[in-house]
């Protein structure tokens, strides 16, 4: 309908105002309807956020579905939530994004801003090389319970022990845990007994890349000694 197309070129040009960056700006910037059509990309987006998207389809239908199927149940989480904006972050292609979904809900659209925070992670792989007898492992988890991280000690203890690598998600135990320490921006010293070991993690979160690190420690052999 001419009226619709009228809309939609109305809306893309708002967007496109507070999106103009050069083209080799890293940020993405987003929209996308409550019923999951996608009214505008920028062309940062458009080469690595949502790249391949097939354009003559929803976020729900077809490839798209499979392929940006978590991004759009962070549109559903952005638009059931009372907060001004959730912020996750999502791996396209091996590449992370810390994604801003912002609702906006008397246009039924929700506006996502997503930074490529992939070289960041050099901070903490300096945190994390230690020599491969080190029995300290280090772990970060994004914000919907996915390994992005592990140190080569946490791929051989915990990881192996929970039965899932890099770019897969976490127990319900670990990730209940992930969720509490984002929720309330306070670390938390939790033990738990894998394979017969106990390790003492603790989980910090970093709320600003909606991730989480963990630092655990093998005390099988101090618990034993006390006992």
């Amino acid at each position: 309908m001419p009226e619709n197309e009228a809309i939609i070129r109305k809306l893309e040009e708002e967007i496109e105002n507070i999106s103009r960056f050069p083209d080799e700006n890293p940020h993405s910037v987003v929209r996308v309807s409550f019923g999951g059509e996608l009214l505008f990309a920028n062309s940062s987006a458009r080469n690595t956020l949502i790249k391949d998207f097939d354009y003559k389809s929803s976020l729900l239908e077809g490839k798209n579905s499979n392929r940006f199927g978590e991004i759009f149940e962070s549109v559903r989480r952005a638009i059931d939530s009372d907060e001004t904006y959730r912020s996750e972050t999502h791996v396209v292609d091996g590449r992370i994004y810390a994604c801003a979904f912002v609702p906006i809900n008397e246009h039924e659209y929700v506006n996502i801003y997503g930074t490529d925070i992939t070289d960041s992670q050099k901070e903490i792989e300096g945190l994390a090389r230690f020599p491969e007898e080190n029995p300290h492992s280090v772990i970060r988890i994004s914000g919907d319970g996915e390994v992005i991280f592990a140190n080569a000690p946490a791929k051989r203890q915990i990881l192996k022990k929970l039965g899932v690598g890099i770019g897969q998600k976490v127990p319900d135990e670990i990730y209940s845990t992930v969720k509490e320490t984002l929720g309330s921006g306070n670390y938390l010293d939790v033990d738990h007994t894998l394979g017969g070991r106990i390790y003492a993690c603790t989980f910090v979160p970093v709320n600003e890349h909606s991730y989480v690190n963990i630092y655990g420690v093998d005390i099988t052999e101090k618990i034993n000694a006390q006992e």
